[in-house]
Formats: structure tokens, sequence, C-alpha cells
């Protein structure tokens, strides 16, 4: 939306931007400590919630030992999505771990299992990684989205490669995504970090070409835009829709508590203010 408002402003009334992706930012830089962080703000609520905190007490600690548990002793899973009965195989490591709670903040549903699976999976049912990665009812249209993406049946990897090698990673620096890992002091940030190695290696043999300087410029514009931003999203932080609106001189940021990737899908009441 923003390539439309700077290249084919005439026509465009107003905007509405859900968990921006500003083209200046370098977020394959950033992707590891961002998720990290949008993690640890969800334990940290978790701890001064009453009922999570008695449930799941030391939340950060436990997920931390889980990891290195499953460093040492990686597990082959398979599981079955309770609607569809299509099974995923996957090996199951700490940066895998890692990514699934990273992929399950996108979605409210999952989100509020988090808690739970983890402690799952460090009593030892590793199955119920599950709960991450699949809806667990017919009407969760959205979850059904979100366990076809983990299970890659709903994305097209030529076209993500095509996009973000192009637009993206040729404006990002691998050493700098490793540095500000180490200078985050984030224990989790280590563990996301092998998904941003993985898409280095991709766009050295995925020859996609290279976008112009420009789309790593920021957007200016004084066409009024909405700009949503939800608490835990891993991928488009929130951070990223409040440097927008400083370049949308007439735009209005909302940031949704407990929300995730996707605003609109979080409830009624983004819907409504949209």
């Amino acid at each position: 939306v923003l390539t439309i408002l700077r290249d084919h402003p005439q026509g465009i009334r107003s905007v509405i931007l859900d968990s921006v992706y500003p083209p200046e930012v370098n977020a394959y830089e950033e992707q590891a400590v961002n998720g990290a962080r949008a993690i640890e703000t969800l334990f940290h609520h978790c701890a001064e919630d009453e009922g999570c905190a008695h449930a799941y007490p030391d939340l950060p600690q436990v997920f931390e030992d889980l990891l290195i548990t499953l460093d040492n002793n990686p597990s082959e899973v398979t599981v079955t999505s309770p609607l569809s009965g299509d099974e995923v195989h996957l090996t199951l490591n700490g940066s895998k771990m890692a990514s699934l709670v990273f992929e399950a903040l996108y979605h409210p549903e999952t989100i509020a299992r988090i808690p739970y699976v983890i402690y799952e999976v460090q009593y030892g049912y590793r199955e119920a990684i599950a709960g991450l990665m699949f809806p667990q009812s017919k009407e969760d249209h959205l979850g059904l989205i979100q366990s076809q993406i983990s299970s890659g049946a709903f994305t097209s990897e030529g076209l993500f490669f095509s996009i973000e090698c192009n637009e993206e990673v040729r404006f990002n620096s691998l050493t700098k995504a490793e540095n500000a890992v180490k200078g985050s002091n984030l224990m989790l940030a280590r563990y996301l970090l092998s998904d941003v190695r993985s898409i280095f290696e991709f766009c050295q043999i995925w020859d996609s070409g290279a976008a112009p300087e420009i789309e790593n410029q920021p957007v200016t514009s004084d066409i009024p835009a909405l700009i949503l931003a939800g608490e835990y999203d891993p991928l488009t932080p929130p951070t990223w829709g409040e440097q927008v609106a400083q370049s949308l001189t007439n735009s209005y940021y909302y940031l949704f508590p407990a929300a995730g990737h996707a605003v609109i899908d979080s409830g009624e009441c983004p819907s409504l203010l949209i």
C-alpha cells in the first residue's frame, strides 16, 4: 500500500495500513530481535496476570530450559490437523520451537495457547506443538490459513523469495543481523536467527535481481492514513507503525493490546474502527 501511495497517489482518498512494513526498514537485520521482544512481552504479561502466572509460573525460564533441552535432544515429530487429518513431519529442535512460537503470535487463538503448549512440550509431550499450528474448530478460518502457511501448503516459496530477495534482503546485511542479536542480549533472539540465516542463503542462489534504491526509502504523504499495530506482532512490530506515522503527516496510529500480526483479524474493535 505504501508503494501505491508513493507511485500512484492520484485518486487515493485514504489508506488503511494494518501491520505496516515500511520500505526503509532493514527487516531481516531486525527480525530475530523483534521476534524475541514480542515473545518476551507475552511472557511479561502472563507474569502480570494472576491466572496465567499461577498456571504457568516462571515462563521465560521454562521456555529457555525447553529450547536447550530440544537442542540437546531433537525429536522427529509428526503432528496431525484435528480438522483435515493432514500430517506434518518436522524435526523439533530449539530453533524450530522458537520459530513455531514466533508464528503463533500471528493469530489470537494460537497466542492464547502459547504458555500451555510450552509447558506440555517441556513435560515431554512433543505433539502438543499442533496447538500452535492448527485451528481447533471449523469456524476458525483464520487459524486454518495459518496452519496451511505453517505446513507450506498455502505459500509459494518461489514468489516469496523473488520478492524478498529483490526488494528487502538486497538492502540487508547478515553480519548486522548477527551483531544486532549479540547486542540485544536476548537469548530468544539467538534461536530466531536460524530463519534469518536461511533466507540469506536462499537469496545467494535465487537470481531475482536487485530493486532500485527507492525501494529502501520512506514514503511521505499527506493523504489520510489509519495505521494499526498489534502489541505482540513479531514480524512488523509497533515501532514500525510509529515510524510510518512520522512520514505520513495526516495519519492516525493505534496500538492494539494483546493483538498479533494482522490486527483486523483480532476482534470486533479494529473492524469497527476501520
